[in-house]
């Protein structure tokens, strides 16, 4: 079992959002026509998070609750100079940013990730 502890701030959501936007001219335009804000996503900033590889399942648990994720529900894992992206859904990911991981092995946990993911789609 594998456990990674990190911190998750808003310019982390920035970031994956800037970079998910960046081709995206239909969201571009959406966002120029409104600005929207949910208070309660500012919540989550800030706080500690913690991710727990089970054999079945990613337990994500947050200041919101605690989330199970079946592997065979995720997509893949994405790897970048500043962070890494366990994508759960085509335009959503857990967005761990390599600066805050206080426990754990972050490669270890990506390499392990990846692994599950691969192993179930190719089931």
């Amino acid at each position: 079992m594998l456990e990674l502890e990190y911190e998750f701030r808003e310019k982390d959501l920035v970031h994956f959002n800037e970079q998910r936007l960046a081709s995206n001219v239909d969201m571009q335009k959406k966002i120029r026509q409104s600005s929207m804000l949910v208070p309660g996503v500012m919540l989550v900033f800030g706080r500690i998070h913690t991710l727990t590889i089970e054999p079945e399942f990613l337990l994500e648990k947050s200041p919101g609750g605690k989330h199970k994720t079946l592997w065979k529900e995720m997509l893949r894992v994405e790897r970048h100079k500043d962070y890494i992206y366990l994508y759960v859904a085509i335009d959503a990911a857990i967005v761990i940013p390599r600066e805050t991981v206080t426990k754990g092995d972050l490669k270890a946990f990506a390499k392990h990730a990846e692994s599950l993911i691969d192993r179930l789609a190719d089931a």
